[in-house]
């Protein structure tokens, strides 16, 4: 992990300069600062979804330019982090800077200027409260489809309560235990927020639920439609899953279309074209997400983060 760190002192994607005495000794400043030091010697990929965001924020913080350009750099950080984060920036010294963030709520009070876009226009610009003055009316809440199309109908038999019931597991990752102890039961109708600090297991925990990670031996998961000897995928076609990582397992070819089609599926990519059926169930939802899917492939912007990625080790070279 402090590797990745010391590339941004070079603006490299892999580690091919040695650093100096000095340099390694910013480097180590900045973990400090992010309290990454303990972490240091971790690998990138065994640290959860928010530190490596911080990894990455830190590695942004090495580089001796002037100017920092910062794409929701919040995403994925807890509120402790974010503070952090804004003292860092506060204490840079940085001249210039800027970040985008599509929640206003989250600013640094350094901000002084804002530019807002919508539907790739301008739509103000300016000093802070002058911009913000035209932003003051909310959007209206979007409104769902109203029929929830599935592919797996229930079962004649009397169905369980409940969703599925963790007992007793433990999860390690590097030999480290990321989970222990954990007993839940999620019962039929309930909706759960999952908390906690970056680094704490909340990922972790979502994918063992998912069926893309397991309870370590004495530990357990039971699924109510996934009943023992059931395949996996039968659980996981009846999931609607959405991780940060996901995005970064998608291939450019692929269509919009194709994209929400693999969700029936539990897939990335498809192994047959879309079929009638498919495209009556997701075009209520394409709907809603205003896209005209037809001719479009999975956008560009990709390459926007794929320095980061690399970095990262997700992208696909």
């Amino acid at each position: 992990m402090r590797q990745i760190v010391t590339t941004g002192l070079f603006d490299e994607d892999v580690p091919l300069t040695r650093p100096d005495a000095r340099q390694r000794a910013r480097v180590q400043r900045i973990l400090r600062r992010f309290k990454l030091w303990r972490l240091r010697r971790r690998r990138l990929l065994s640290l959860s979804y928010g530190q490596r965001r911080l990894v990455l924020v830190a590695r942004a913080f090495a580089s001796p330019a002037q100017v920092l350009l910062l794409d929701e750099v919040f995403n994925g950080l807890d509120a402790a982090t974010r503070t952090q984060l804004l003292r860092a920036l506060a204490r840079s010294g940085r001249r210039d800077w800027m970040l985008s963030s599509h929640r206003p709520t989250e600013l640094p009070n350094t901000v002084t200027h804002c530019l807002q876009l919508a539907a790739g226009r301008v739509v103000a610009c300016g000093p802070l409260g002058a911009a913000f003055d035209a932003l003051s009316t909310a959007p209206p809440p979007m409104a769902l489809p109203k029929v929830m199309p599935a592919r797996v109908h229930a079962t004649a038999h009397s169905a369980p309560d409940w969703v599925f019931r963790i007992r007793d597991a433990a999860l390690y990752r590097d030999y480290r235990p990321v989970l222990s102890a954990v007993n839940w039961t999620v019962r039929c109708g309930e909706h759960w927020a999952v908390l906690g600090a970056n680094g704490s297991g909340k990922s972790t925990l979502l994918s063992l639920i998912y069926g893309d990670l397991h309870p370590a031996l004495g530990g357990s998961i039971e699924r109510c439609a996934a009943p023992a000897g059931t395949h996996i995928e039968h659980w996981k076609q009846r999931v609607g899953w959405l991780s940060p990582e996901l995005q970064a397992d998608h291939y450019l070819a692929e269509s919009i279309e194709e994209i929400v089609v693999s969700g029936r599926y539990a897939s990335v990519g498809l192994n047959a074209s879309v079929s009638a059926e498919d495209r009556a169930v997701i075009e209520p939802w394409l709907a809603l997400l205003r896209h005209r899917v037809a001719p479009r492939a999975w956008p560009a912007p990709c390459v926007v983060w794929s320095d980061a990625a690399r970095a990262a080790g997700r992208a696909r070279w």
